[in-house]
């Protein structure tokens, strides 16, 4: 790895776009971006071939848990430019929080299902990292995330979990200022259509498995620049990649996984990342990412610029 360590430090002082200083006690905080402008950014990169990363669980490691506010700072340090997705749960009454699993038991101090416990015991909990070691870090509410999120000028996609009142999301997004810096993550049709008609404006991520299904979900009402197409994680399919591209469409491939099998471990093993600027080069504008500085350091710096990294 230390040719992707070196590769990174190339990339961080050559300034990787998107990224920028984040805000000082003596300047204005950064500006919230618009829908336009996020859907534009894509549009910039989808037009000049060009890929960013995007953290899987907001980049945990050894002493910060994944979705824990302590590791979306640590990624937004570590790997300017780079998004974060992170993931929303909701508790028994009503409170959105950012958990992965349906149960605490895995990634907290506490048991039982999450929708079916009460904000209040879930608040005193403590994060696990992904050793199985308690932390001191509390299960955030999405708004604290979201605040980070502005606060950096950053980009988050909005893993929202089975179960969870979707409206609430969008509503919490409105209230954080934050329609500008979210990418809601749909898995089915029917989601999409209907995050299409409770906020058009925002960006969505939708599971596309052919050329034919997003014009669908566009002639449904899902506007063309705030989509973008989650392509899978198993095999790059190329040939979509360039019908979705030319549809103006940015494709999304996801290269996490655990074990051995999954494209991080194989495609990093030699330590160049090589196979990241190929995925770059067939059309994937968006990598989803358990290796987000080795990603974003094999692939370099990209040209297009986000204006929510402007001080006003």
């Amino acid at each position: 790895m230390r040719a992707v360590a070196a590769l990174l430090a190339a990339a961080l002082l050559a300034g990787c776009a998107g990224a920028g200083p984040g805000p000082t006690p003596a300047a204005s905080p950064p500006r919230a971006a618009s829908p336009a402008e996020l859907g534009g950014w894509f549009d910039c990169l989808r037009e000049r071939g060009e890929a960013v990363v995007s953290a899987h669980r907001g980049g945990p490691a050894p002493g910060f848990p994944e979705n824990s506010l302590a590791a979306m700072a640590r990624t937004l340090d570590a790997v300017p430019g780079a998004l974060l997705e992170i993931d929303v749960q909701q508790s028994r009454d009503g409170v959105l929080i950012l958990f992965h699993d349906d149960r605490l038991d895995r990634k907290s101090t506490g048991s039982g299902a999450v929708q079916a416990t009460d904000w209040a015991d879930i608040a005193k909990l403590r994060l696990r990292d992904r050793d199985g070691q308690v932390t001191d870090a509390a299960v955030p509410k999405l708004a604290e995330g979201l605040r980070l999120i502005v606060s950096r000028g950053a980009v988050a996609q909005l893993d929202v979990k089975r179960g969870v009142d979707l409206a609430a999301v969008v509503d919490a997004v409105g209230a954080a200022n934050a329609a500008g810096h979210v990418i809601i993550i749909t898995y089915t049709d029917a989601d999409a259509l209907a995050l299409a008609r409770l906020a058009p404006d925002l960006m969505q991520s939708a599971t596309v498995r052919d050329a034919g299904q997003a014009e669908r979900l566009i002639a449904g009402g899902v506007r063309r620049d705030r989509l973008l197409a989650w392509t899978g994680t198993r095999a790059p399919d190329i040939a979509l990649f360039a019908a979705l591209r030319a549809a103006g469409v940015e494709p999304i491939f996801g290269t996490l996984g655990s074990g051995p099998d999954s494209l991080d471990q194989q495609w990093l093993a030699d330590g160049d990342g090589r196979e990241f600027v190929q995925l770059e080069r067939d059309g994937a504008v968006l990598i989803a990412t358990n290796r987000a500085a080795a990603v974003t350091a094999a692939l370099g710096p990209v040209s297009c610029r986000r204006q929510a990294t402007s001080n006003i």
